[in-house]
């Protein structure tokens, strides 16, 4: 085909150039009008679908679904203020302090704000006039604010101050009244079984018993420290029969127990709300205790609540052809581990060795962890528990009063004393294992570069701070204390940093241990529970069988009494013995303020061994 000609060019063009038709133009004007009106359609239509959806009504309250299924709810409108008995809604307060009774307190003191506790009347919350509070309601002319209280029991540093919102009259003709108490409170690190313990629950459920909570109390938690990280997993429900626990964030709705916060058209006021949790908790950072019975009481409320779980799982057992951990008579012993970091890689030679000598050992791997029901039931009868430093060691919070917990730490940890002061006050002998030599050092390479990189330690900066040309080398193997690798005079910034990431190698890099010695530690301790081998005659020869012989029983006297007889902790826990053990009002005195202390302030297990 010949090539088009210039005069064809143009005549295309010409055509090209054209308007289309007025038909044309009619039918796009046609389309584009029809698509405008169906999006507008589509926009009302979902617009009024989420405004019947948001004020649905039943029975005329208002409420989300969630809150229509529950009881004991009375709904009130201000049109019967000033009949049948009902009044307008009106808050006050009233707000204690550690300090004695009769005491001015000074407001200002860091000591008492942290220990603060608000007693709300009428209390009230909803999820839009609240914005991460409740509010209280004046009906008056001027707005007089109550203080800010401490939810968290944590150091300073992570304290979250609260306070509700204050407004002069109620916005809402119409609300729902619960004639309860709401206990309002924070969490640190939720998702961690041993910051929810001895920073939250702990401190929660001693507050909770101090201002009278019933089994329909319900919980508020209008903030958490590092909430967001990821959810918690431990459902909160033992805590209330009928109760719930209000939040507004659906990241915290982990459980059946969590609510959401109503909306603002329907708010919730309770009789009374408790704010704060009066600084107490397990740490040295915490001025209050709790006391004595609180962790008794949480014991016989975990077990009360999960003993349906229990029977299950014992049945389950029994079916397997296992005998019940209620069945034995003998100590049993728990063995802990993981895989990847904190990793006890020789554990099991630990396991078949105390098999061997008769022992009822539970040997678990807790890579996918444990809801709160099975930890009740395989803990609940545990004599000895034998974990790494770290979360597992909160276990013990279910094992009975006056048990063994021994945390094996790596080589050169200098025993991390985070879990002595919670155990001590849990009531469980706590011992550190740490393996004195190098064949039970498990080097690993990648999280020792980790660590450098996460404290922002440079291979250049390393050479600079250490007198070693193969510190790397020797800092994996855990050769020496950091401090002997540090040069007098490197920078102390970049000393800081090594020291820093030492801790942070340490904490988490396998370690192993002395099977030997540590068999020998486990013998010591079932020995003091009572439990020792005798020669037995079964008529056709000796058998040497472990019997349990009451007037060897550390236990008999008490906490206070394996304290005193200086077997309830290593030697590096004393600090918090006079606080907790031996001292005027102590946790587990003996309520005489006698003073004193462990007869042998030397004692440890491996002593001898």
């Amino acid at each position: 085909m010949p090539p088009p000609t210039t005069a064809q060019i143009k005549k295309d063009d010409n055509l090209i150039s054209q308007p289309p038709p007025p038909s044309l133009l009619r039918f796009l004007d046609f389309v584009l009008a029809r698509h405008v009106l169906a999006a507008f359609i589509l926009f009302f239509v979902i617009t009024l679908a989420y405004f019947v959806l948001y004020t649905y009504r039943d029975d005329d309250t208002g409420l989300d679904l969630p809150w229509q299924q529950l009881d004991r709810i009375t709904f009130v409108h201000e049109g019967l203020w000033g009949s049948e008995n009902i009044e307008p809604l009106t808050s006050s307060w009233n707000c204690s302090y550690m300090a004695a009774s009769g005491v001015e307190v000074d407001d200002s003191a860091p000591r008492n704000k942290r220990s603060r506790v608000c007693e709300f009347r009428n209390f009230c919350i909803d999820r839009d006039r609240g914005m991460l509070s409740g509010y209280i309601i004046l009906n008056g002319t001027k707005k007089v604010f109550p203080p800010s209280v401490n939810i968290m029991a944590v150091d300073t540093e992570s304290d979250i101050y609260w306070s509700p919102r204050v407004f002069l009259q109620s916005s809402s003709s119409y609300y729902g009244y619960i004639n309860e108490t709401v206990f309002v409170y924070g969490l640190y690190s939720p998702y961690h079984l041993s910051h929810w313990l001895f920073n939250g629950l702990i401190p929660l459920w001693s507050t909770m018993q101090q201002y009278g909570a019933t089994k329909d109390s319900w919980l508020f938690r209008p903030d958490s420290w590092d909430g967001h990280t990821k959810p918690s997993t431990f459902d909160m429900s033992f805590l209330s029969e009928t109760g719930r626990d209000i939040v507004f964030d659906p990241f915290y709705m982990t459980s059946a127990f969590q609510i959401m916060a109503p909306k603002s058209n329907v708010p919730i006021c309770f009789a009374r709300g408790v704010v704060g949790l009066s600084d107490r908790c397990v740490h040295a950072y915490c001025e209050e205790s709790f006391r004595r019975n609180d962790i008794s009481t949480l014991r016989s409320r975990f077990l009360s609540h999960y003993a349906a779980d229990i029977a299950q799982f014992d049945r389950q057992h029994a079916s397997a052809g296992n005998r019940s951990s209620s069945q034995h008579r003998d100590p049993i012993i728990a063995l802990l581990n993981r895989s990847g970091s904190r990793n006890i890689p020789n554990l099991h030679l630990l396991a078949e060795r105390l098999r061997r000598a008769g022992y009822t050992v539970q040997d678990l791997n807790l890579d996918h962890g444990l809801t709160l029901a099975q930890a009740v039931h395989l803990f609940r009868n545990t004599s000895i528990l034998v974990a790494s430093h770290g979360n597992a060691l909160g276990n013990a919070i279910f094992m009975p009063s006056s048990s063994a917990v021994i945390s094996v730490n790596a080589r050169f940890s200098e025993g991390d004393p985070w879990f002595q002061l919670p155990m001590l006050q849990l009531g469980q002998r706590f011992y550190s294992w740490e393996c004195p030599d190098s064949s039970c050092v498990v080097p690993d390479e990648h999280l020792a570069a980790s660590c450098f990189e996460w404290h922002d330690l440079s291979e250049k900066q390393l050479r600079a701070a250490v007198s070693s040309h193969d510190v790397l080398e020797k800092f994996t193997r855990l050769d020496a204390p950091v401090n002997s690798y540090i040069d007098p005079s490197a920078p102390s910034q970049v000393a800081q940093r090594l020291r820093d990431a030492w801790w942070c190698y340490v904490k988490d890099v396998p370690r192993g241990i002395n099977v030997d010695k540590f068999f020998g530690m486990i013998e010591k301790i079932v020995k003091d529970m009572g439990y020792v081998e005798k020669e037995i005659n079964v008529g056709d020869g000796i058998e040497i069988e472990r019997l349990y012989d009451e007037e060897l029983d550390v236990r008999k006297g008490g906490f206070s009494g394996i304290c005193r007889a200086g077997k309830c902790c290593g030697p590096t826990c004393m600090d918090g013995m006079e606080k907790y053990v031996f001292g005027k009002g102590a946790l587990w005195g003996d309520g005489m303020g006698k003073g004193g202390g462990p007869a042998d302030k030397s004692w440890k297990l491996e002593e001898g061994l």
